[in-house]
C-alpha cells in the first residue's frame, strides 16, 4: 500500500486534473451508496461512539502518498437506491457511528462504522444490506450521475468479507474514463463497517484491498468480545 501498485496516477496532467475534478462527485458515489433512506434510530452511547472511531482505518494503514481529509456525513447525501435497493432499517437502533475519508491523488479510500445497540440489530441490518445487493445499488448510483456502469464483481476476499467492484466508464475532453468502484462490507459482533475505494484507469491491487481487510478484522474480533452494550 504504498502500495497503490495496481492504482498508479494516470499519465498526463490535464487528464489528472479531470479526475481530480472528479473527486467531489466520487466522495458523492460513496456516501450514497452507503447510506440508506429508511435510517435506523440514534440513540449514541459514549461506548457506541468510541467503539466506531476504534474500527477506523488510519493513513497508516493505507501507505505512503495517503491524505486523511475531514469525513463527509453520508446521511447528508440522498442515495439514488430505492426500492429493494433501500433496505428499511427504521426498527433498528445505532449507538455509535463514525466516519473516516482519505485521497491519494484522485484515489479515494472512505470508510463507514456503525455499532449496533444489539447483537439481533447488528444481523438484521447486514441480512438487509446483503439481501438488497450492495453491487446493483453501486451501478444505479453511477447510471444515476450519468457515469456508464459495467455488469460488477464479486471479489475475491477473506472469509466474513464481502467485496464488490463495479467499472463505470465516462468521457473527459474526448477521451474514455475508467473508474473503478469497490466496496468492502465486513461485520463482527455488533459492529459493521464498509469500506468504499474509487481509482481511475487502472483498479487498487487485490494485495491493497486484502491488506486493508485483515487490518479490519483483527481490529474487529480484538475488541467485539469486550464491547459493553450501553
Amino acid at each position: 500500500m504504498t502500495v497503490m501498485s495496481a492504482s498508479r496516477p494516470p499519465a498526463g496532467r490535464p487528464f489528472v486534473i479531470a479526475c481530480v475534478a472528479c473527486v467531489s462527485l466520487v466522495l458523492a458515489f460513496a456516501s450514497a451508496a452507503g447510506a440508506t433512506h429508511q435510517l435506523p434510530r440514534r440513540d449514541d452511547t459514549a461506548s457506541g461512539a468510541r467503539r466506531a472511531v476504534e474500527t477506523l482505518l488510519a493513513t497508516a494503514n493505507l501507505g505512503r502518498g495517503w491524505a486523511a481529509d475531514p469525513p463527509p456525513n453520508p446521511l447528508h447525501i440522498i442515495s439514488a437506491c430505492r426500492g429493494r435497493l433501500d433496505p428499511d432499517e427504521t426498527d433498528l437502533v445505532e449507538v455509535g457511528t463514525s466516519s473516516a475519508f482519505f485521497n491519494n491523488g484522485p484515489n479515494v479510500v472512505m470508510q463507514t462504522v456503525s455499532v449496533y445497540r444489539s447483537l439481533f440489530d447488528a444481523q438484521a441490518a447486514w441480512s438487509r444490506t446483503v439481501a438488497a445487493s450492495p453491487m446493483d445499488c453501486m451501478r444505479t448510483t453511477l447510471a444515476h450521475d450519468r457515469i456508464t456502469p459495467d455488469k460488477g464483481e464479486a471479489l475475491a476476499s477473506l472469509s466474513g468479507v464481502m467485496a464488490y467492484r463495479v467499472v463505470g466508464h465516462y468521457a473527459v475532453r474526448g477521451q474514455n474514463v475508467a473508474m473503478y468502484f469497490d466496496q468492502l462490507l465486513l461485520r463482527r459482533g455488533r459492529v459493521s463497517t464498509r469500506v468504499f475505494l474509487t481509482s481511475y484507469m487502472h483498479p487498487f491491487s487485490r494485495s491493497f484491498e486484502l491488506k486493508l481487510e485483515r487490518t479490519l478484522i483483527q481490529r474487529l474480533t480484538a475488541r467485539t468480545a469486550r464491547t459493553p452494550v450501553a
